[in-house]
C-alpha cells in the first residue's frame, strides 16, 4: 500500500512536470483569458444577484402588528394584520371607551384606512422602527 501511494505521488509529479513543461500556444492563452473573463463576469454577477436590498421588502409588512399611541387625552390601540384589515380601539381620559375596524393599504408612504361603515380617512405615515409617526403622534409598535 505505502509503494502505491509512492507510485502515484510520482505518476502527478510526472504529469505536473509535463504540463509544466509544455510551451502554451496563442490559442491556449486566448481561452484561458476568456475562461477567466467569464468566471470573473458570473462571480460578479452572483454577487450582485444574491445581495438583496431589504428596504424594499413589501410595505405593509412594515406596518402590521399592534401599535399604541398614549396622549394626554387618549390611548390608542391599533392593529395592523397581515391580510390588509385592521382594528382600533381607544379609551378616552373621560373613561370613553369605542372600536372601528375597517381594511388598509400602505405603500410606504401613504396609509389609508377604509373603515366598515364606509368612510376613508389617507395621510402620510413614517415608519421607523418601533416608532410609526401619523400626523405628528408618535405610535409605539408593542
Amino acid at each position: 500500500m505505502v509503494f502505491h501511494d509512492v507510485g502515484m505521488s510520482l505518476a502527478w509529479t510526472n504529469l505536473f512536470t509535463f504540463v509544466r513543461n509544455k510551451p502554451l500556444n496563442i490559442y491556449s492563452m486566448q481561452k484561458l483569458k476568456l475562461f477567466l473573463l467569464f468566471f470573473v463576469a458570473t462571480v460578479t454577477a452572483c454577487n450582485f444577484t444574491s445581495c438583496k436590498d431589504d428596504d424594499d421588502d413589501n410595505a405593509s409588512s412594515s406596518i402590521v402588528g399592534t401599535w399604541v399611541l398614549n396622549a394626554d387625552y387618549e390611548t390608542v390601540t391599533v392593529t395592523f394584520m397581515a391580510n390588509g384589515r385592521f382594528t382600533e380601539s381607544w379609551t378616552e381620559s373621560n373613561g370613553k371607551v369605542g372600536t372601528d375596524s375597517g381594511s388598509y393599504t400602505y405603500d410606504g408612504k401613504t396609509l389609508t384606512l377604509i373603515y366598515d361603515d364606509g368612510t376613508a380617512e389617507s395621510g402620510p405615515v413614517t415608519v421607523s422602527g418601533n416608532k410609526m409617526t401619523v400626523d405628528g403622534l408618535v405610535f409605539i409598535r408593542v
